[in-house]
C-alpha cells in the first residue's frame, strides 16, 4: 500500500512495472519487484512511496537486490514541490542494505528550486537507470523503514562503528 510506479516519462521509451514477488525476498520470501525493459529507450523506472508527514522521515532504511551493472538512484520531493535527488552505483548484485539520508543532495529541480528543503518530505523514489547496465530485468526491495531518529548537523542519521570481527592469520 502506498507505492506507485513510474517509467520515466519524460524520457520516452522505458517501460515496466510494479509487482509483488512472492519467491524473492532479502530474509523470507515475498519483496516488491521494479521489472524494467529499456530495450526502447527511455532513463529509468521508479518505485514511488509516500512517506508520513509526522513524525518527519529523515532518513529510509532499505534492502535492494538488482543487476550489478546498473545505476540505482534516490529521490525526494519536499512539501512545496521540489525535487532532490542522489546517485548510487554498486556493482554487487545480490542483496544489499543501503541508508539513505534525506539530505546532503547532489541535485535539485521544481518547486522553488534552489536546495533548500521546505516542509516535510512527501514522498521517496527508487530508480533504476538506463546508464549501460543490462536492459531487461529486474529490481528488488525489500524491508523498508522511515527513519526519524536524530541527525547531525550536516543531516546524516547519527551512527556509530564497531569491529564484529578481525580476520587475521593465525601464527601459532
Amino acid at each position: 500500500a502506498g507505492w506507485s510506479f513510474s517509467n520515466g516519462p519524460e524520457w520516452p521509451g522505458a517501460v515496466g512495472e510494479l509487482e509483488w514477488s512472492a519467491t524473492e525476498g532479502r530474509a523470507a520470501p515475498g519483496a516488491a519487484e521494479v521489472v524494467f525493459n529499456f530495450e526502447k529507450g527511455g532513463n529509468y523506472v521508479a518505485a514511488i512511496v509516500k512517506l508520513p508527514a509526522d513524525p518527519p522521515v529523515k532518513a529510509v532504511r532499505l534492502w535492494l537486490k538488482k543487476p550489478g551493472g546498473n545505476l540505482v538512484t534516490f529521490r525526494a520531493a519536499d512539501g512545496e514541490g521540489q525535487t532532490f535527488q542522489k546517485n548510487l552505483r554498486y556493482t554487487f548484485p545480490g542483496w544489499q542494505r543501503i541508508d539513505v539520508t534525506l539530505g546532503q543532495w547532489n541535485f535539485h529541480w521544481g518547486g522553488a528550486n534552489d536546495g533548500t528543503v521546505r516542509g516535510p518530505y512527501r514522498d521517496f523514489h527508487i530508480l533504476i537507470e538506463n546508464d549501460g547496465g543490462i536492459r531487461t530485468g529486474s529490481m528488488f526491495i525489500d524491508d523498508v523503514e522511515f527513519l526519524t531518529g536524530p541527525t547531525d548537523d550536516a543531516g546524516s542519521l547519527k551512527t556509530a562503528t564497531y569491529e564484529a570481527a578481525t580476520f587475521a592469520l593465525d601464527e601459532g
